[in-house]
């Protein structure tokens, strides 16, 4: 029915929606796709604090027990009204699973799938988009635009104000996950309660390990072509407290960035005037090593690694004991993406 960039998806989601029974989450910032994915399901039933309004699947799970998502989206509540089936997608495709409901949907049930970064094309994203009744939704990480929104909506719930300096440190150290994002942005305003502006003391103090350097070392060594400055900061990086999937956000995140830089430049935009006009949000501290970086790429190298971080993102999610592994492999097959060019 319809594909929503992520741009659009905040407008597009604000109200419940007749005409949509398929919802489905999808894109490299998996704080954002767990977000939204959790907002639409609430938002889809008449209470969303009834514990059995909101069914919860894990989606291999569904799969090994045939006609489970469609028994769960057909079942009435034990108290009548509307509820929501909530799937995390793992390994096996959905696809047999939602046959019956696409089919014949289910009255007062709405379903929301939960992925990982799924291509254009991907027959999963490919039947959401094309079915009536269903939404293709895109989360990628937010743009600085989208930061600054939320960094006023968390200071005017907590009924604060950011100085201009505050918002654009904060704008620099985050965005490469939603979920992370708001949580640091809680932090922050729960250390500046008693004041009546956020200041860049308060940022230093509290959000400054939202970008470590050891971390930024990493992920440096990736975009540079050097594996072997990899696996020692990643390791120092997660016995800080790291999340490995922070990790790859981060790094996504900077891959864009590079690849905004990238097709400018082979656009026919002066290498200096692209570098600084999307370069921005790149701490000064790293300008060097960003410069350095856009020599060794182009933009269909940088896209082949986007997709390869993209895809480490549901490993990580799903395999919690080897997250931190799959993370430096992600990086490291970034790096040799850089050794072939």
């Amino acid at each position: 029915m319809v594909a929503v960039r992520t741009q659009d998806a905040d407008r597009f989601l604000a109200q419940r929606r007749a005409d949509v029974f398929l919802y489905l989450f999808h894109g490299s910032d998996p704080g954002l796709v767990r977000e939204r994915a959790r907002q639409t399901a609430r938002r889809a039933v008449d209470d969303p604090d009834d514990p059995f309004a909101i069914v919860r699947l894990d989606g291999d799970e569904a799969l090994r027990e045939p006609g489970r998502l469609s028994d769960e989206a057909r079942a009435i509540g034990l108290f009548g009204g509307r509820k929501a089936v909530w799937v995390e997608l793992g390994q096996k495709a959905i696809l047999p699973a939602l046959e019956p409901l696409i089919d014949d949907p289910p009255a007062d049930c709405t379903i929301v799938l939960e992925a990982g970064n799924l291509k254009k094309g991907a027959p999963l994203r490919a039947l959401v988009e094309r079915i009536a009744g269903g939404a293709s939704v895109e989360c990628y990480p937010d743009d600085e635009r989208a930061i600054a929104r939320l960094i006023e909506e968390e200071a005017r719930a907590a009924g604060l104000t950011v100085d201009p300096r505050a918002r654009d440190a904060l704008v620099d150290l985050l965005g490469a996950d939603r979920l992370a994002t708001r949580a640091e942005l809680a932090k922050l305003m729960l250390y500046a309660q008693g004041e009546r502006v956020v200041t860049v003391d308060h940022v230093e103090a509290i959000v400054a390990d939202a970008s470590a350097p050891a971390s930024d070392e990493a992920m440096d060594g990736a975009f540079l072509g050097r594996a072997d400055m990899i696996e020692e900061p990643a390791r120092r990086a997660f016995a800080d407290g790291m999340d490995a999937g922070f990790l790859i956000g981060q790094a996504l995140r900077h891959a864009a960035i590079l690849h905004r830089i990238r097709l400018d430049i082979e656009a026919g935009r002066p290498r200096a005037e692209a570098t600084a006009a999307h370069g921005r949000a790149v701490h000064f501290k790293r300008h060097k090593r960003l410069e350095t970086q856009v020599g060794l790429w182009s933009a269909d190298a940088i896209a082949r690694a986007i997709e390869a971080l993209a895809e480490a993102l549901p490993r990580i999610r799903r395999e919690h004991r080897l997250a931190e592994m799959i993370a430096v492999r992600a990086l490291w097959q970034t790096a040799k993406i850089v050794e072939k060019r």
